[in-house]
Order: C-alpha cells, then sequence, then structure tokens
C-alpha cells in the first residue's frame, strides 16, 4: 500500500520551495489539502458513477481504536490532519452525493464503550433498524461475535470495490478471511496502529563512531534489522551511571503489548487457514518447525533482557512498584513504542527516529527452497471496516467506502507528520521506515478472533512472548503443554464448526 509516498516526498519538496501547496512552519500552520476531485494524479474510484440524492451514510466508531481527530473533522482549523480529513470528507459528499456523518460508540454505565459497540450493532440489525453504513470496530473485541451471529456484509459483494488497487491492503483481509468472505476491511483509510522501534538521534550521534559508518536506516535497506542486531546495537550505546534512574541504556520496552508482535514480526502466525482443507489451524500444533522456532524466539528475547544494556519494565498491573523508562527521558537510545505514542513524543525535545520492529534473521527476508522470503511484519492492533448485514442501498455503501479509501493520501501523508512532528518532507528517512510499517502492515486471524471463547483461551497465545519473559510460563513448550490442546478445541467448535 502506500506507494505514491516517494512521489509525495518529492512533491512536498518541490512545493514547498515554491509556496503553492502546504505551509512548511510548523505543523499547526494552515494548509489547503490537494485531495480533492480533480486532483492531479490520483484516478476516479471505481465508483458506479451514480450519485445518491443526499443519502446518509453513517460511521458508527470505537474510539479506542478510530479516534474522532484522525478520521472525520466537522469543520476547517487551519490544522493540515484536521484540514485533510474534512476535505476527504466534503470530496466525498460533492462526488456521490451523500451525507457523511460519524457516530461514536458509547459507555453504558461502567462498562466502555468497546465492550457495547457489538450489541449495538446486533440490536439495531434485530429491530430493522438501518442505523449504520459503517462499523469502525475494535482490533478483536466481539469481531467473531458479529461474524458468527451473520451480523456483517461480505466486502466481496460490494461491486464497486477493486482490491487491486494500493489504497486497499487485500493482504490483510485474506489473513482474517472467514471461510472464504471478508467481512473485515482494511484500507489506507484505515490508518495503523502498530509497535515501532523509535530511537534518539542525539544518542546516535554522541555514538557515531561505534556504527562504523552505518546508520540505523541502512540496517533495515539492507534487510540487516534482525532481533540480533537490535541486541548488538543496544551494546553500543550504554552508560553505566550508578543505576537505573542514572544509566544510559540501549533499549528499553514495557514487557507485554509491545513484545506480542515479535511472534508476528518474525514471519509467524498463530492461526492460519489449511489451503488444502479449508480448516484454521492452529499453528504451533500442527508444524512443528513453527514449534521450534516459536521456542527460540522466546528463548532469544529472555536472553536478550538480561544484557546489563537492556532495562525491560513490567507493566504497573503487574508490578505496581515497576519503574518505566522511556526515550522521553534522554537515558534511552531505543524504545519500543506504539506508532500513536510518537505524537506525543513532539513534545519532549528529544530528536527521534522510527524502524519498523526487526526480523527473526536475514533468511526472512531472502527465504529459501523451503521458505518464502517475509521481510518485515508489523502486527495490526488498529480496528477494521465492517458493514452492517442489513444494509438496503449496497451500491451506495460500496461507492462511499471505495472512494474514502481512495481519497485518504493526503490524510495518511499528514498523519505521519503528526507521529514524526516534522513534515515529510523535513523527515525523508523516516517517511520511508514509516512506509515500510505500512506496507508491512499484517493481522493474525489467532489475534483478532481471540475473544472467540467466552474464557479467552487465545489470549494466552496472544500474550505469550511477555508472559513468558515475565516468568508465568517457563518456555513455550510449557504453554504450549498448558493450553494448545485447549485453544485447538475452541478454534475448532467456534471457527471450523467441529469437536
Amino acid at each position: 500500500m502506500n506507494k505514491w509516498l516517494k512521489l509525495v516526498c518529492l512533491i512536498l519538496a518541490i512545493v514547498c520551495t515554491l509556496g503553492t501547496f502546504v505551509a512548511c512552519g510548523d505543523d499547526e500552520e494552515k494548509s489547503t489539502s490537494t485531495a480533492g476531485i480533480n486532483k492531479e494524479g490520483v484516478d476516479k474510484p471505481n465508483s458506479s458513477g451514480e450519485t445518491y440524492d443526499d443519502a446518509t451514510f453513517t460511521m458508527y466508531s470505537v474510539e479506542d481504536m478510530f479516534p474522532k481527530q484522525y478520521f472525520f473533522a466537522d469543520k476547517t482549523t487551519g490544522d493540515g490532519m484536521n484540514d485533510a480529513l474534512y476535505q476527504r470528507q466534503r470530496d466525498v459528499e460533492q462526488l456521490l452525493g451523500v451525507k457523511l456523518i460519524y457516530r461514536p460508540a458509547e459507555a453504558s454505565g461502567t462498562t466502555p464503550a468497546y465492550q457495547t459497540y457489538a450489541s449495538e450493532v446486533k440490536n439495531a440489525i434485530k429491530a430493522g433498524t438501518e442505523k449504520y453504513q459503517l462499523v469502525l470496530s475494535h482490533a478483536y473485541y466481539a469481531i467473531p461475535d458479529l461474524i458468527t451471529s451473520n451480523s456483517l456484509y461480505d466486502f466481496k459483494e460490494f461491486s464497486s470495490i477493486d482490491y487491486t488497487e494500493s489504497y486497499w491492503n487485500k493482504s490483510v483481509m485474506d489473513q482474517l478471511d472467514y471461510k472464504g468472505h471478508y467481512y473485515l476491511g482494511y484500507s489506507d483509510f484505515n490508518l495503523a496502529t502498530t509497535y515501532i522501534v523509535a530511537f534518539n538521534k542525539s544518542l546516535y550521534a554522541n555514538n557515531i563512531d561505534a556504527f562504523q559508518g552505518k546508520t540505523m536506516y541502512d540496517f533495515v535497506k539492507n534487510n540487516e534489522w534482525t532481533i540480533q542486531k537490535m541486541a548488538d546495537v543496544a551494546t553500543l550505546v550504554y552508560e553505566d551511571a550508578g543505576g537505573v534512574d542514572n544509566n544510559t541504556y540501549g533499549l528499553t520496552a514495557e514487557r507485554w503489548v509491545p513484545f506480542c508482535g515479535f511472534i508476528q514480526s518474525s514471519g509467524e502466525s498463530l492461526v492460519v487457514k489449511n489451503a488444502n482443507s479449508g480448516k484454521y489451524e492452529v499453528t504451533f500444533m500442527e508444524d512443528n518447525n513453527v514449534n521450534r522456532k516459536l521456542g527460540k524466539l522466546v528463548e532469544k528475547l529472555k536472553e536478550i533482557q538480561t544484557y546489563e544494556e537492556v532495562y525491560f519494565y513490567d507493566h504497573e498491573a503487574i508490578n505496581p512498584n515497576t519503574k518505566p523508562l522511556t526515550i522521553t527521558s534522554g537515558r534511552v537510545f531505543m524504545h519500543l513504542t506504539s506508532t500513536t505514542a510518537l505524537i506525543a513524543l513532539k513534545d519532549s525535545n528529544i530528536k527521534f527516529g522510527v524502524l519498523p520492529y526487526p526480523m527473526y534473521d536475514e533468511a526472512q527476508a531472502r527465504g529459501d527452497e523451503n521458505n518464502p522470503a517475509v521481510g518485515y511484519r508489523s502486527l495490526n492492533w488498529a480496528g477494521y471496516l465492517c458493514v452492517p448485514s442489513n444494509i438496503k442501498d449496497t451500491k451506495m455503501v460500496g461507492d462511499v467506502i471505495e472512494t474514502l479509501s481512495c481519497y485518504s493520501g493526503d490524510v495518511t501523508t499528514f498523519f505521519y507528520e503528526k507521529l514524526l512532528g516534522l513534515k515529510v518532507s523535513e523527515a525523508p528517512e523516516d517517511a520511508e521506515m514509516l512506509n515500510i510499517v505500512w506496507d508491512s502492515i499484517c493481522s493474525d486471524f489467532g489475534v483478532t478472533y481471540e475473544s472467540m471463547d467466552t474464557n479467552s483461551t487465545f489470549d494466552a497465545f496472544v500474550y505469550a512472548v511477555p508472559r513468558i519473559m515475565i516468568g508465568h510460563y517457563a518456555s513455550f513448550s510449557a504453554l504450549r503443554s498448558a493450553s494448545g490442546r485447549a485453544a485447538e478445541t475452541v478454534l475448532n467448535k467456534h471457527i471450523n464448526g467441529t469437536k
């Protein structure tokens, strides 16, 4: 996806010089989006060509995944991101003759919105009411319930959606395919949420001789960026100043969610669909090679956490006395963090760069006769595009979704700038890294469908890496022995329809 980025970088550099495209000052300067109907270089989306007499199109959003400020705007404000959103909406409305409405999911008493949204959708369908045309879902909560209750419409039934276009991520949708159906959509509209490696550019400059002429970006572009390389680099930037409160560390991270994605970044998945049988399988139960690899992966990360140059700390829910240490301290070279957390870094005065999660080894990029090349992979933690099954005007809904996705290029560019705290043209290497992250976004059926049973059986494996690192299990083999068969049983019962 987003093959346009390199061109955008060039365009931004040119038009900033000319002063005709976007103000090139600070982030809040007013800019004029070019994401218009007549935008040069952007093809008209594959819509039916019809207009819809001011029909309403309501988006129902789980804001934990789709915060309004990054997906919908009520008016222009002079902020580039906001105004790109507003322009996208105006373009879609004018082109298709529709009215776009945004409605956030609401909590019910003490029950948070992400736990109530699915009931709201299902109740509207049961009542025969077409309240929503698009649901912006949670990353995993209630996804299986919505699908198995026949509450979602199959994206494959939309004639106007073209998955060959670069603004659609068909790979993600294939990974979440449910018995041949696309109930979960993923396009440039979604704006990926994942975990990345942020690094302190000032500490790199202070220790540049230790890198022997290599930049952090070189490691990624040369396909050298592996878990072992990350560990080796951590040893290059370390200062023992007497303890956690004073030391400068090469790598820090919270031992919880940031470690979940190492399974996928290492080229593996918890659940895949067997191409021959069509059945969904727990990979590490069916394939001994995957089982051995995940065991080695966890042991490697357990080894790295013993390095004096590395500091991994517990989540406060696990250890209330934990001492977090992040890149904002100025004493951390590399830190595992979410893409959305980058936005706050611009207020910390830390000059930072971004890298994708490392590969398992260099062979992951080149492949061999037994394994295809996989390259970098970044686990998606964002929600999905879902359509309630009771929509009446399928052509209108398909046209709107296709057009919103097609016109999301400028929104994505401004989102990059929100993440980096700089114009794309001012941070081209980091923008290139974000593009690698966006291109490498993947989903895992086992993560997205983890709530398939009320006992959260799959949760143990979604959090397998951090659980083992903090000692909940002695090894991956121990976790597999304890819960592997139960995971198979749940998958067969709730997904495969067998016992």
